[in-house]
């Protein structure tokens, strides 16, 4: 395989690296694999993490292309004028048409870790071309076990889960009393804004309708919103995903995977998932309505 810098977008003010792997081994089929950026990271990725993925993954013919979105590494801020969510699904689209404009594929699965994992839903649920995505510690929702797990372990354990009890404790005062005015302060232009779980679960609703596989990825590192293996389903309980969701939960590993050997495993799960759900001769999303 063989990697190559690009600029791409409307200025070219955007910069990634592709994958382009041996022909002896790629597929025209196979759909391209896209690497988001984790909340402010270079494109490398958490302890290059992304790097150590897309190059395994070219290596065994999968085309891959890692970005940086505009205002982050080294692409230059965007010249639109609109909310950042917006700019965030530009650029995904600008680096789907270069994609398919320089290298003729058309169908994508996107894999992103905190932010990325938010992004890559958001892009994925409205963009009909995405065939996959692997979501990484996305959106969470505390729930009866969580709260029961918490206690248990307050019970057993008061000086070590004082400080998880406190953190939650102090989120809900703030969703509370400062949910009732308005605020004052003027969120960040790169802010993760949390959809409503009726939403988020609407959208992952067409997503299984539609057959866009998901691998949705959990670490030990966010303790103040996932706990458990099983906590994403019960999050969303009345979600039928139609076999299109497989769930992996790595408790011995932080939010950034700094641990070599858990972060090994962890590109070995995606990897798998990768090549035995979309490596068959290519995968279909369905299209509705």
């Amino acid at each position: 395989m063989k990697e190559k810098a690009v600029t791409f977008g409307q200025d070219n003010h955007l910069v990634g690296i592709v994958g382009i792997p041996d022909e002896a081994v790629s597929h025209p089929h196979k759909p391209t694999i896209l690497f988001l950026n984790a909340g402010l990271l270079h494109r490398v990725g958490p302890y290059r993490m992304s790097v150590d993925l897309a190059r395994s993954l070219s290596s065994e013919g999968w085309l891959t292309m890692r970005f940086d979105l505009s205002g982050i590494g080294d692409s230059q801020f965007s010249r639109e004028i609109a909310e950042y969510r917006e700019i965030v699904k530009s650029d995904i689209r600008a680096a789907m048409d270069f994609i398919r404009d320089r290298y003729k594929s058309n169908s994508f699965v996107l894999i992103g870790l905190c932010s990325g994992a938010s992004n890559a839903q958001m892009v994925a649920f409205a963009d009909e071309r995405i065939v996959g995505a692997v979501m990484m510690d996305g959106f969470a929702f505390r729930t009866a076990r969580f709260y029961g797990q918490v206690l248990k372990k307050y019970l057993a354990q008061p000086g070590t889960a004082f400080s998880t009890f406190k953190v939650i404790l102090m989120d809900q005062c703030r969703r509370i009393f400062h949910g009732k005015g308005k605020s004052t302060r003027r969120p960040s232009m790169f802010a993760n804004i949390m959809p409503s779980r009726k939403t988020l679960a609407q959208e992952f609703r067409v997503m299984a309708e539609q057959r866009v596989a998901m691998l949705c990825i959990y670490s030990g590192g966010i303790p103040h919103y996932y706990k458990y293996a099983g906590q994403f389903f019960d999050m969303f309980r009345n979600v039928d995903f139609r076999g299109t969701l497989q769930l992996e939960y790595f408790p011995e590993a932080d939010h950034t995977y700094t641990s070599v050997s858990e972060r090994k495993k962890l590109i070995a799960c995606i990897q798998q998932w990768i090549n035995n759900v979309h490596g068959a001769g290519g995968f279909r999303r369905n299209r509705i309505g």
